[in-house]
Formats: structure tokens, sequence, C-alpha cells
């Protein structure tokens, strides 16, 4: 079993809204819900029923530390952040992500990397996953441990760069990607 390591800012900015897609962290089960880390100020929930086709004996078993994609289902005034991993379309795909690395940004840089086209710059260069949370987390995973790293690492420079088009694809440039 691979392990999803964050880096990054640490500092979160993030305020959820009903309807945003994150990128959590489980904490601890309780009872029939698991305590997510999706870098607000209190843990979220996420309901063990809140995935498709889940029944209380046929429904996800997570460990501390992994990694779930959902959206924000509620924002109650008082209480927790209620999650959910049932996809609202078709094409949503939420739930476990394995293996990869979250690259914690502020929610300015996550439009930084979309907009310089950061993302399907890899893609063309490996095979690559990645999630956007509106949290500020973005989860990369591409067909090696070494790769992924190396990726993470150079959308962390171009971040924190004066420059950050021009160094992104100069580290990019820099990575073997025929290496396995």
């Amino acid at each position: 079993m691979s392990t999803t390591t964050p880096i990054g800012h640490k500092n979160s900015f993030y305020h959820p809204k009903k309807g945003d897609i994150v990128i959590g962290v489980i904490d601890k089960k309780s009872n029939e819900e698991w305590n997510v880390d999706i870098g607000f100020s209190h843990q979220a929930v996420l309901p063990m029923l809140s995935f498709d086709g889940a029944t209380k004996k046929n429904c996800p078993k997570f460990k501390r530390g992994e990694v779930v994609s959902a959206y924000v289902e509620e924002v109650p005034e008082a209480g927790e952040v209620i999650l959910n991993c049932i996809g609202r379309t078709k094409n949503e795909k939420l739930g476990q992500l394995t293996g990869g690395t979250i690259i914690r940004a502020r929610p300015n840089d996550l439009k930084l990397i979309q907009q310089n086209q950061y993302i399907d710059k890899i893609g063309q260069k490996t095979a690559l996953k990645c999630c956007f949370g509106e949290n500020g987390r973005l989860y990369i995973d591409t067909e090696n441990a070494i790769t992924t790293m190396l990726v993470a690492n150079a959308i962390m420079k171009a971040l924190n760069s004066e420059e950050p088009v021009t160094t992104f694809e100069k580290e990019l440039e820099s990575i073997d990607f025929a290496k396995k």
C-alpha cells in the first residue's frame, strides 16, 4: 500500500461552501462515519453510507491518513461539515485516492496551475491522475512515485517563483519521463 504525503503550504484559508469538491485526509472512524481533515478549523464528517452502493455491510474501510475526494453536502451554522462521495453526475468520480501526493496551495495558486495548463503539460509527458480540491489541495499521481514527486516539486518551485510559467516549463523539461 502506498501512502499519500502532503507537501506545500500548511496554512489554510479554506471556508467550506455547499457543493465544493474537496480533498480530505481520513483522521479516524467514529460510530458510522469518518472524521476527515479538509483544511477547515473543524474536521468534516463523511458518513459510511455516502458512497455509491454502500450498505452497512458493504462500505469502504479507511485507515488514518488515507485520502478521499468528496463534495461538501452540508455546511451547518453550528456543527460539522458533512461530506459525500456519491458522484452527482456520471463523470464525477469521487472516493478514495490512492498513491500519489497532495500539494497544499492557496486557492489562487490552484487557479494559476489551471490557467497555465500545468496539468495538461504534465499529461502530455506521462500517465496522470489528478484532482483539484476547492480547499486548496491538488492530488496528483503519475506512473511511478519518483515521477510523482519530481512533478510535485516542479509545481511547488513554480508557485514559489517570480516567473512561475518559465520555472515550471524549465523544471518539467528537466524530468526524465522515460525512467521507470
